[in-house]
Order: C-alpha cells, then structure tokens, then sequence
C-alpha cells in the first residue's frame, strides 16, 4: 500500500505489473541489490599477490557494507520461500568482483571454470555466510586477515589441485 501511494498507483496496477506480492518483493530485491553494487571495482593488476589480497579486501568491504548485509539478511531468510530471488540478489552484489577475479585467476594458469573459481575465492574471502549472517561490519585488520587466509586456502590448498 506504502509502494502505490508513493508511486500513486493502485493494486490492481501492482499485480498487473508484478503478479503478486511476492514479484514485487523480488523486483525490489533485485532494484535494491543493483542500487548496493559499487561503481568502480579497484584494478587487479595480473599475477600480482599483494594487489589480489587488496582486491578481496576491498571486496570484502563492499559486500559488508550496511546495505549488502541487510540485503543478505533478508535474501537468506526468504530463501527458502524464493530460492531465485535470493540467488539472484546473491549473483548481482558478487558481479563486479568476479569477472576481475576470474580474469586474475586466468593469469596464474587457471583453466575451466574460472567464474565457479572466482565465486569460491569470494566465498572464502567472506566466510561463507557467516558475516553476512552476524550482521557486523568487518575492521579493515579482520577484512586483511580475512583476503589473506582466503588467499592462501585457495592458491596452496585448493588452487594447487587444480
């Protein structure tokens, strides 16, 4: 009702354009999840170690910002009612991040699914959906530790099988 006031519509131009109250919620998500994106995605320049974990901490940053958070908040308690809607908002606010990544992970050699291995990086470098989860932002000694032990799951551990 708030939304057709502001929008001076009516409820029946709702359900026109969105279906149900469930289409709405999931157009406003993904509205809300394009609006949280950043603008400019620092560079990551090739094979260099120091400017990755510089990029995973400047990724951390922006995916624990206040909206990113609220944003993941609420797409994992409504995943399970619209699974879509909360992999989509998952898949836009990661989008800037991973076709860098996957570009970086192409220079060291990596080949296949580089997008897969990008979002696992992203996936270690935010421990899962535990910070997400807890609702905090992140110190910027936390988001280095953080990039660094990623880093290092990943290129020692899981990227040396690959």
């Amino acid at each position: 009702d708030l939304i057709g006031a502001e929008a001076r519509v009516g409820r029946g131009t709702h359900y026109r354009h969105f279906g149900n109250k469930a289409g709405l919620f999931s157009a406003a998500m993904r509205h809300c999840a394009h609006q949280s994106v950043p603008l400019l995605v620092p560079p990551l320049p090739g094979n260099d170690r120091a400017a990755l974990e510089g990029f995973l901490e400047e990724a951390i940053a922006g995916l624990m910002s206040a909206a990113s958070i609220q944003l993941h908040r609420t797409a994992i308690s409504q995943s399970r009612r619209d699974a879509e809607t909360a992999r989509a908002v998952f898949t836009i606010l990661r989008a800037p991040w991973i076709k860098p990544l996957s570009n970086w992970l192409m220079t060291i050699g990596l080949r296949g699914d580089v997008e897969w291995h990008a979002r696992q990086l992203l996936v270690l470098a935010t421990l899962g959906n535990r910070l997400f989860v807890g609702g905090q932002s992140v110190s910027t000694a936390d988001r280095r530790h953080y990039a660094q032990r990623a880093i290092a799951i990943f290129l020692a551990g899981f990227g040396s099988h690959l």
